[in-house]
C-alpha cells in the first residue's frame, strides 16, 4: 500500500506508480482531483473506499490473512516515498520484517536508572495531525498495533492546522499528540499565534503526556 501526496504533479505520480507496478487505486466517493486527471490518461483498476459512516453501519465479513510472518517476512507492507521537490519521488518500501523490529524494541523495559519514551505511548490516546502518506503518521501506526494504542484522526477534509488540533478536541480528549512542524510552529510554539490559539494552547498543553513534532 502507497498513499500518494496529493500535491504531486500527474507526471510525479505516474513515476511513482509506475516504478512501483501498481495495478489499483483505492479512492474515496469524492475523488480527488488529481486521481480524476491521472485515470483519464491511465488504465488502472479503481475501487471505491467506503466512507467512515458506512464502515461503522453495521457488520462486514472478516478478511483473512493467512501468511506466517516468516512467510510474510521480507514481502512489502507499506510504501512511503520523497517529497518529490528535487526530482520524481522515490519510494521507500517498508517490509514486515521492518515493522517488527520497529515495534520490537518499543516493548523492551529501559535499563535500571532509565525511563522509557515508548512506555508513554502503550494503552492511550494518540491524536495525530500529520498528513497520512508522512513518515511520522506511519510510525504511530506501528506503535499503535504494538503498544495498543487509541489513534485519533481529524475528519479527511480538514486542514491540518492549529486550528483542526483544537477543533478536534472540543469533541474528544487525547493523552499524547503528534503533529507537523508546521503545526508546532503555527500555533503551539510560536509567540506570534492567534490570540484564540494562544488562550488554548496554554490549558491544552497541561493536559498531555507527551507533545511531539516530526517533520
Amino acid at each position: 500500500m502507497v498513499f500518494p501526496s496529493p500535491k504531486y504533479s500527474i507526471p510525479g505520480l505516474e513515476h511513482l506508480l509506475t516504478e512501483l507496478n501498481c495495478k489499483t487505486i483505492l479512492t474515496p466517493t469524492a475523488s480527488p482531483l488529481i486521481v480524476s486527471a491521472f485515470l483519464a490518461g491511465h488504465s488502472l483498476a479503481t475501487l471505491d473506499v467506503p466512507s467512515t459512516d458506512d464502515l461503522l453501519a453495521g457488520e462486514h465479513p472478516h478478511y483473512s490473512f493467512d501468511k506466517t510472518f516468516e512467510t510474510a517476512r521480507h514481502e512489502p507492507l507499506i510504501v512511503l516515498h520523497t517529497s518529490g521537490t528535487t526530482s520524481h519521488p522515490k519510494p521507500t518500501v517498508w517490509t514486515h520484517d521492518y515493522a517488527a523490529s520497529f515495534s520490537q524494541p518499543n516493548q523492551m523495559e529501559p535499563p535500571p536508572g532509565y525511563e522509557s519514551m515508548d512506555e508513554v505511548l502503550r494503552g492511550v490516546r494518540l491524536l495525530s495531525v500529520m498528513p497520512v502518506f508522512h513518515a511520522g503518521h506511519m510510525f504511530g501506526q506501528l506503535v499503535a498495533i504494538a503498544n495498543q494504542t487509541t489513534v485519533i484522526y481529524p475528519v479527511p477534509d480538514a486542514a491540518l492546522s492549529v486550528q483542526t488540533f483544537i477543533d478536534v478536541l472540543k469533541h474528544t480528549s487525547a493523552d499524547v499528540a503528534i503533529v507537523s512542524p508546521i503545526v508546532a510552529a503555527g500555533g503551539f510554539g510560536s509567540c506570534h499565534a492567534r490570540p484564540c490559539v494562544q488562550k488554548d494552547r496554554h490549558t491544552m498543553l497541561r493536559r498531555w503526556r507527551y507533545f511531539s513534532d516530526c517533520g
